[in-house]
């Protein structure tokens, strides 16, 4: 997994920060969901993690699956 993280000063008090993250998953542990569609899984996770953290806005996310 990936992991960068930069912030800068918006409106004041307000921060930004900005997370890309690359998250590889094993086919023999990962349990699918039934309409076969990760990204929308993480997608769905990592909204509903962000929105419980108080004080947090989430602006924009894009989750994009591929295989290699």
């Amino acid at each position: 997994m990936v992991f960068g993280v930069s912030n800068r000063m918006v409106k004041g008090k307000m921060k930004r920060i900005k997370v890309s993250i690359i998250v590889q998953i094993d086919d023999d542990e990962y349990i699918m969901p039934s309409d076969g569609d990760i990204a929308q899984e993480f997608e769905d996770n990592l909204r509903d993690f962000i929105y419980e953290i108080e004080g947090v806005k989430l602006k924009t996310i894009k989750v994009i699956s591929e295989e290699k």
